[in-house]
C-alpha cells in the first residue's frame, strides 16, 4: 500500500521500534505502508529526542501513546520485560510510586507531541499465572480439567483482588488528574490475562472512581478474543456495556491463544467489528513484532475491505 492510498487509521510501533536505532527509519517503514499516523509504543529514551523533527519532516503525527513512554530499561540497559511496567495495581507503595511516575510521564510526553490519548495497564493481581496451562487443557480437549482449574484460578483471583482493585484505582485516579491538566485523555486497555486489572466487573469501579475525570475504555481485539476463548467475558460484553465510552481501539487478529496477528491471519471477523464499533473512535493496528512487511501490506489490505481502514 502507498502513501497515495493514506490510512485513517494509526500503526503502533510495537510492530518495527525494535528494528530501529533511530527514529526517521522507524517512521519512514511505516510511512511506507500509507499510514501517516502512530502510536508510539515500547519506544526506549534513545528514539525520544529526535523524534518531534522526525515526524515534522514526514508530515506525521502521534495519534497515541501507550505507557509507559520511554520504555523502561533493567538493570543491565536492556529493555525491560513486558510485565515490568504493570505495576499500578502492586500493594508495595515502592513499585506503585514508580508505576505513577511512569505514567505521569508518558502523559507529558503525548502533550508535548500533540497526542490526545494515552493507552494505560492498570496492573495485575499477585497471584500464580496459569493462563498457558489453561489453554494448553484446551488445545489438549481436556474440557473437565480446564473448567476445574479455570474454577481455581477465578477463586484465587476473587481473594486477593480487592486489596490491588485498592491501588489500581488510587492510581488511575492520580493520573486521571495529571491527565485533565495536560488536556490529555486515558484509556484503560482491555487485558488478556484473568490475573490482570480490569476485569469486565472491574471497569465499573474504574468508571465510577474517576468521574468527572478524563478516563475512558480502550478495547483491544485480541485481548478480549482471549478472554472469549477462556470463557471468561465476550467481546460483545465489553462493547455493549463501555461502547459509549470507547476512547479506541487496537486492531489485530487473533488464532486462538495467539494474538498480534496480521488480519487474516486468525479467527477475527473484521466485518464484524467494523459495524459493531462506534464512529469516531481512535484505530490503532497493533501488529506485533514476527508480522513480516508483506503479511503487514495484507492485513492493511483485510482492514480496507472490511470498512476499518
Amino acid at each position: 500500500m502507498s502513501a497515495n492510498h493514506e490510512l485513517t487509521l494509526a500503526i503502533s510501533t510495537n510492530w518495527n521500534v525494535r528494528r530501529h536505532s533511530e527514529p526517521g527509519s522507524m517512521l519512514d517503514e511505516i510511512l511506507s505502508l500509507g499510514a501517516r499516523r502512530v502510536e508510539l509504543s515500547n519506544i526506549t529514551a534513545p528514539l525520544l529526542p529526535g523524534l518531534p523533527e522526525a515526524l515534522a519532516e514526514r508530515g506525521m503525527v502521534v495519534q497515541s501513546i501507550h505507557n509507559p513512554c520511554p520504555w523502561p530499561l533493567d538493570g543491565n540497559g536492556e529493555r525491560a520485560h513486558w510485565f515490568a511496567p504493570d505495576v499500578l495495581a502492586s500493594l508495595e507503595p515502592a513499585e506503585r510510586t514508580r508505576g505513577l511516575a511512569m505514567g505521569r510521564r508518558s502523559i507529558e510526553i503525548a502533550q508535548q507531541l500533540g497526542a490526545g490519548a494515552v493507552v494505560v495497564h492498570l496492573g495485575r493481581v499477585e497471584i500464580e499465572r496459569l493462563q498457558a496451562e489453561l489453554f494448553a487443557l484446551l488445545r489438549e480437549g481436556k474440557r473437565a480439567e480446564f473448567e476445574a482449574l479455570r474454577a481455581e484460578t477465578l477463586a484465587e483471583r476473587a481473594a486477593h483482588a480487592p486489596a490491588h482493585l485498592e491501588a489500581a484505582l488510587a492510581s488511575i485516579r492520580e493520573l486521571g488528574e495529571h491527565a485533565a491538566a495536560a488536556g490529555v485523555r486515558l484509556g484503560v486497555e482491555t487485558r488478556d490475562g484473568y490475573f490482570e486489572m480490569p476485569s469486565l466487573a472491574e471497569f465499573d469501579a474504574v468508571f465510577a472512581a474517576t468521574a468527572g475525570l478524563p478516563v475512558d475504555y480502550w478495547h483491544d481485539i485480541g485481548h478480549a478474543d482471549r478472554q472469549l476463548q477462556l470463557g471468561i467475558a465476550t467481546p460483545e460484553q465489553y462493547l455493549s456495556r463501555f461502547g459509549s465510552r470507547l476512547l479506541g481501539v487496537h486492531l489485530h487478529d487473533a488464532l486462538f491463544d495467539r494474538d498480534h496477528k496480521a488480519p487474516g491471519q486468525g479467527t477475527i471477523n473484521f466485518h464484524a467489528l467494523a459495524r459493531a464499533l462506534p464512529k469516531g473512535i481512535l484505530r490503532t493496528v497493533e501488529f506485533g513484532p514476527s508480522v513480516t512487511y508483506e503479511e503487514a501490506c495484507a492485513g492493511l489490505e483485510v482492514l480496507k475491505q472490511a470498512g476499518l481502514a
